[in-house]
């Protein structure tokens, strides 16, 4: 029986199916790629059932476009392509899977934009699924960011009982990835399980996050595995096929503790969790996000310098280093089993120093003023900053105030000790120059008692 004229135009319009055709659904899976190198372009199509359950789609035509490249001067973003490119067809397999391999070929670096569709003249019909396809290509470095309890509050259980329009995002976050995008290419992690793909990518887009591949997780595959366990397997492989691969963002433990494990900087966001790892980069909110990011840089830089074969780079870079905090020891554990032993070397002894001046730091004693003066001589002895600053009631700017020229003097003398109101001493030291008949040099200083009970010194005016 034929439908009216009307009621096919009406259905034309309004995009509904007609007749034979069959309701369906396509996802697009994401890859990172390197030009010259072949990459698994796949999608899976689902057609509607009579009680509306959507299920595999065997034997059917899968057609792969490319439309949409890296912007050529150089900014992140797509640039979309004119006239699109073909680049092939796969046949579904039992699960509805169609698998395309197909080699990149633009020489520059950022995300590809590839749709798969459902070939022309089939009897399902289905909105083209949008694959991102992420070129690591040269020294852009990759980060791998995880979504649940990260970029939102929600766990990934939760995630996927709610609409992407329901689910809220932690504040900042998508701006702070926003800036890291500009030179860092997002690879995304999640322990939500793929039968949530679209919807989550969805979110992503909707609130504002850069693209970027995203790793689902398998559960079919995998249904005994834990979250760390899942987690430390998807950084592990792209660790390996990506060199490139140099920190990753989380929220909880065991994100730190899965980037860690694979020897990537790991970064920890408005988590306090006693039992986080030390070796993490603890970020208190995600506006403090680009600030700790462009320090690693920093440091990875210094060593470098201190690595290489530049005699003239290498003394103000180990005079950098020495700066490093032991909250910031994370930046450099990942290259304790460098394959360049140069490398290697260099972080293996600064990370030596940190502890071994965390070591000393631990020895000094502040419960009383002349234990206080006793460790505040005995740092100024042993020469770094950093430990000296921790005695001083406005750390390194007071240090920079009232700190010694010790290389000047060979001895220091208590000549008196004054208390004139309670929880204040000022004592007058002298300093006996290393060179003979020079005068000495007498000063002041102030230690005052905290809340803590601890002494310390007083830079300012006596």
């Amino acid at each position: 029986m034929r439908l009216p004229r009307v009621l096919v135009l009406v259905a034309l319009l309004a995009g509904t199916a007609l007749a034979d055709d069959t309701p369906a659904r396509l996802a697009g899976y994401d890859a990172i790629a390197r030009t010259g190198h072949a990459v698994k372009l796949r999608a899976k199509l689902e057609g509607k059932g009579v009680l509306g359950v959507y299920s595999s789609v065997e034997a059917e035509f899968l057609d792969f476009w490319l439309t949409g490249e890296p912007n050529k001067d150089g900014k992140p973003g797509v640039a979309t392509l004119e006239k699109e490119k073909f680049l092939g067809t796969a046949k579904t397999d039992s699960n509805g899977i169609g698998e395309l391999e197909w080699t990149p070929e633009t020489p520059y670096q950022g995300s590809l934009e590839v749709e798969a569709r459902v070939r022309k003249g089939s009897k399902y019909v289905a909105v083209p699924a949008t694959l991102d396809v992420l070129l690591a290509n040269h020294d852009r470095p990759l980060t791998l960011v995880t979504i649940e309890q990260t970029l939102t509050d929600l766990s990934w259980t939760t995630f996927m009982r709610k609409d992407a329009k329901d689910i809220p995002v932690n504040e900042g976050a998508a701006e702070a990835l926003n800036k890291l995008w500009e030179k860092h290419g997002i690879v995304y992690m999640t322990g939500v399980e793929e039968v949530s793909l679209v919807k989550t990518k969805d979110w992503l887009k909707l609130k504002g996050f850069p693209r970027g591949p995203v790793f689902f997780w398998n559960i079919s595959a995998s249904p005994t595995a834990s979250g760390l366990k899942y987690k430390s397997s998807v950084a592990a492989k792209l660790k390996t096929d990506f060199g490139g691969l140099t920190s990753g963002i989380g929220g909880q433990v065991e994100d730190a503790n899965a980037c860690i494990a694979n020897g990537i900087t790991a970064y920890l966001v408005a988590n306090n969790d006693a039992s986080a790892p030390a070796e993490a980069i603890k970020v208190k909110a995600w506006d403090k996000l680009q600030a700790a990011v462009e320090r690693q840089h920093d440091v990875e830089g210094f060593l470098r310098d201190l690595a290489g074969k530049d005699a003239v780079k290498q003394e103000p870079a180990s005079a950098a280093l020495a700066k490093v905090e032991t909250g910031e020891i994370g930046y450099l554990v990942r290259f304790l089993k460098s394959s360049d032993v140069d490398l290697a070397a260099a972080a293996r002894l600064i990370v030596g120093r940190i502890r071994a001046r965390d070591a000393f730091a631990a020895s000094l004693d502040a419960a009383s003023d002349s234990s206080a003066l006793a460790s505040l001589i005995a740092a100024w002895r042993q020469g770094d900053a950093t430990v000296t600053a921790r005695l001083y009631r406005d750390g390194a700017s007071g240090l920079a105030k009232g700190g010694p020229g010790l290389e000047k003097f060979r001895a220091i003398e208590v000549v008196n000790r004054s208390e004139p109101e309670p929880g204040k001493v000022i004592y007058r030291l002298r300093f006996l120059p290393r060179e003979a008949g020079a005068e000495s040099v007498e000063k002041d200083y102030a230690f005052l008692r905290g809340d803590d009970q601890n002494w310390r010194v007083e830079a300012g005016d006596l």
